[in-house]
């Protein structure tokens, strides 16, 4: 791995770890929540996170630019981007699950090169870079599952209520409900991951992961993009087949306007 994405690597899990400081004490405790206007959550705790990347990075990486899901940005259209997402997972992480967490990932030229995704509350983190594969902690290679037919895969997903999609894939493959789908994909105990919505800060660091683990993404239009609200993830085995189950849908992933 290049020294300098060696480097990146080594400030995207500090800031992994800057967030848990942060967010582990309000963790249990009563905060403060306000609802966005599609309706989702966001507590002082995930604001809190968030301002805390957003100055550590203004400090150690003054060229580059950030786009975080709370609204905090700086520079924006720069080369190299750093994306955030400090509490995903708010849901859980108000009802006092522990599966929530922060999302990193750094975008050089349009592709993403490394990725973090964290729990917390559980002293986990799955990290992955270009050139080096993925891994979880403590320093465990990850690979997806060698499941090559649809009939009796398993799959999950982030869907609609009465997904069309969903219902074509269940006629042969189980479908799995599971808090952190990506993670059980590149974990290699799910086989893909459907995805009906998303933000680039969502997609990003699970986009990498999977490619380090020896799947394969692809997003709503038929590329790689990350800001077409939703893809599909899968161990690359079952790509075809998974994109076939969507073609009478049109393989349209995203969610309705809001």
């Amino acid at each position: 791995m290049p020294p300098a994405l060696e480097a990146d690597l080594a400030l995207a899990r500090t800031l992994g770890a800057l967030a848990a400081d942060i967010a582990l004490p309000f963790f249990g405790a009563a905060v403060r929540c306000d609802w966005k206007a599609d309706g989702s959550p966001v507590t002082e705790a995930g604001l809190a996170v968030e301002h805390g990347l957003v100055e550590f990075l203004v400090t150690e990486r003054p060229d580059d630019s950030v786009l975080s899901e709370e609204g905090g940005g700086v520079d924006r259209d720069k080369a190299r981007r750093w994306l955030l997402d400090a509490i995903d997972g708010t849901s859980f992480f108000l009802a006092g699950d522990t599966a929530w967490g922060t999302h990193v990932a750094l975008e050089v030229d349009g592709e993403i090169v490394l990725g973090l995704i964290t729990r917390p509350a559980e002293t986990r983190s799955w990290w992955a870079a270009k050139g080096i594969g993925a891994w979880a902690s403590p320093g465990r290679r990850l690979r997806v599952s060698t499941t090559t037919a649809l009939q009796g895969a398993c799959i999950g997903g982030y869907v609609r209520p009465s997904s069309q999609w969903q219902a074509a894939v269940a006629k042969s493959a189980t479908w799995v409900d599971h808090p952190s789908p990506i993670l059980e994909l590149i974990e290699g105990r799910l086989d893909g991951v459907l995805s009906e919505g998303g933000f680039e800060w969502d997609h990003a660091p699970g986009v990498v992961l999977l490619k380090g683990a020896g799947g394969r993404f692809t997003d709503p239009g038929g590329g790689e993009r990350i800001d077409l609200r939703g893809g599909l993830y899968s161990n690359g085995h079952l790509h075809a087949q998974l994109l076939e189950s969507a073609e009478p849908e049109g393989r349209d992933l995203r969610s309705p306007s809001t």
